[in-house]
């Protein structure tokens, strides 16, 4: 769907000029869709700093197949312009395991491609044939025991990827729109999330339902993140 005389960049700005909304996240954005200009709109503070870029592949065979309109250069480009552009951002990634055809050589691609760009995390789904797609015709389906193994590896990349960006973000001060409230031991533990996409918690007596506080982060033994104060 087009709206005539608009893109992504123009319908971004149109939103940040003639709106007061207080907090604005981006949802997917293909890689080819990212550049100098529309990252430039990131100065405005409204706009989070999360960008989620699905990569699907490392493998440009493997991507071609699924008919994705980008390559892996064009994807680790897109994640290093992000990076230099947006400070502090997280960058998100979806990627399928197990595609018809994926040989060792083309998942270690995509594993490569993943370890080496700047991701806060990965989110992995093995592939599954589904009746009536072009995909579910194709030879050289991938077995499951194999995709398991594959799957594996990359959630095990991804849990060290987000692992490091939150620790990496501790030294940061963050927007924290906080969303539910639950009790723990007779006290309200809120949870909510950064700008760029950590879950974090507090604990507070006070309604925080849908507003946004600044704190810094800490992490407890378990590694979970805490926002410093609430106000």
């Amino acid at each position: 769907f087009e709206v005539p005389g608009q893109n992504l960049y123009t319908l971004i700005s149109n939103v940040l000029g003639k709106t007061t909304i207080e907090r604005i996240r981006v949802s997917s954005l293909q890689p080819h869709e990212i550049t100098s200009d529309l990252l430039a709109l990131w100065s405005d503070k409204r706009l989070c700093p999360h960008f989620h870029v699905p990569l699907q592949s490392g493998n440009d065979q493997i991507l071609k197949g699924m008919r994705r309109r980008y390559s892996s250069d064009q994807f680790i480009y897109a994640t290093e312009l992000i990076s230099k552009t947006v400070a502090g951002s997280g960058i998100t990634t979806d990627v399928i395991v197990g595609y018809p055809g994926e040989t060792d050589a083309f998942f270690w691609d995509t594993y490569r491609v993943c370890s080496d760009a700047s991701l806060s995390d990965i989110h992995v789904f093995p592939y599954s044939r589904r009746p009536g797609t072009s995909a579910y015709y194709l030879e050289d389906q991938v077995t499951p025991d194999l995709k398991s193994y594959r799957v594996k590896h990359l959630v095990d990349l991804a849990r060290d990827k987000h692992k490091d960006f939150i620790e990496g973000s501790v030294c940061l001060t963050h927007d924290i729109l906080w969303e539910k409230a639950s009790l723990l031991d007779g006290r309200r533990i809120w949870s909510g999330l950064t700008g760029n996409y950590i879950k974090v918690r507090c604990m507070n007596d006070e309604t925080l339902y849908n507003t946004i506080t600044e704190s810094g982060l800490y992490l407890d033994s378990e590694g979970l993140p805490w926002a410093c104060s609430n106000s």
